[in-house]
């Protein structure tokens, strides 16, 4: 199956996902966008791994790191730590944790305004 067909099944998932949250349990927008770019996150590490073990299309890794900084950090580094994936290349933890840095400033600054 190619990768591209695989985010495409990704993203309708995504869709009904967001259409439950916000019809069915009508949560806020910000909660379902939080869902959903965590479920994203999550879901596209997964399929990397799965890309890399069976020789695939890779996604790029500055997808990887605007899914997180896109507020899929918690997501990203849980599939990390599951799928053992990206945990050893030390360019990219770097970025990483400056992504989660700079998010936990900014919480904290609108926290504490």
């Amino acid at each position: 199956m190619k990768y591209h067909l695989i985010v495409l099944i990704v993203l309708i998932i995504s869709a009904l996902v967001v259409f439950l949250l916000l019809y069915c349990f009508q949560l806020d927008l910000l909660i379902i966008y939080l869902v959903m770019i965590n479920l994203v996150t999550f879901l596209i590490y997964g399929l990397d791994k799965y890309a890399a073990i069976h020789g695939w299309q890779r996604a790029p890794e500055n997808l990887l790191h605007v899914l997180a900084f896109s507020g899929g950090s918690p997501a990203a580094l849980l599939a990390q730590k599951i799928f053992n994936h990206k945990t050893s290349k030390r360019s990219f933890q770097i970025i990483y944790w400056a992504i989660v840095a700079v998010q936990a400033g900014m919480i904290l600054f609108f926290v504490s305004r």
